[in-house]
Parts: structure tokens; C-alpha cells; sequence
């Protein structure tokens, strides 16, 4: 079972790692958990970009989270 889980999850990660498109993942509190190469390379200096993504500044975040709730 674990073996499964750690196959889909890496699945799962190589598949947003993939996507062309910008694709971020965030939580309630309105901190990026997680962003794919083509984000990193758009939003971020990806030599200087911590793993943990807390570089990503508070006006980043309010900007991204402006423009999708703008979505329908």
C-alpha cells in the first residue's frame, strides 16, 4: 500500500512538474505550498529560491490570490 501511495504521489508531482502553464498550490492561510518550474522561473530568482518557498513575498501572494479569486 505505501508502495502505491509514493508511486501515485510521485506520479502526481512529476505531472504538475510537466504542465506548461504556471500552476500554484495554496493553502488557507494564503502561503505557497507549492509551484512548478514554470512558476518558479515566473514569479522567482529560481538560484536564490529557498525550498521552502518563504522568499516569495506577502505582495506576491495577495497579487496571485487577487487574480484567481478574479476567475469565474
Amino acid at each position: 500500500m505505501q508502495q502505491e501511495l509514493e508511486r501515485l504521489a510521485n506520479n502526481h508531482h512529476a505531472l504538475l512538474n510537466a504542465i506548461h502553464q504556471m500552476v500554484l498550490l495554496i493553502n488557507d492561510n494564503g502561503n505557497v505550498e507549492y509551484m512548478n518550474p514554470r512558476a518558479s522561473r515566473f514569479l522567482c530568482n529560481t538560484s536564490s529560491y529557498s525550498k521552502d518557498r518563504s522568499d516569495l513575498d506577502d505582495t506576491t501572494v495577495k497579487i496571485l490570490l487577487d487574480l484567481v479569486s478574479s476567475f469565474p
